[in-house]
């Protein structure tokens, strides 16, 4: 089972009842996999709402995104650990 699918199985439920996910987005200038609010849910204003929660979670979903980010995609990563530096 890839990393992407613990994910799924696992932390995927409870990020999208905070009103965020992780998507993978092909060919992005900004990174492939990346951190989003889930439009649909009407939770989070914005992504960065979504970049806010999982930057400031400690639960292990929160903490697998950030280590999986670490690798997968550090500018999106850098991003959400340091916001005012975009």
């Amino acid at each position: 089972m890839t990393d992407y699918e613990l994910f799924s199985k696992y932390g995927q439920e409870y990020a999208s009842q905070e009103g965020w996910d992780l998507f993978y987005s092909l060919k992005s200038a900004d990174g492939e996999w990346q951190v989003q609010c889930l439009d649909e849910k009407g939770i989070l204003p914005d992504d960065l709402a979504a970049w806010e929660i999982v930057r400031d979670g400690n639960l292990p979903h929160h903490r697998w995104v950030k280590s999986f980010l670490m690798q997968e995609n550090p500018k999106e990563y850098q991003r959400i650990m340091n916001p005012n530096n975009n």
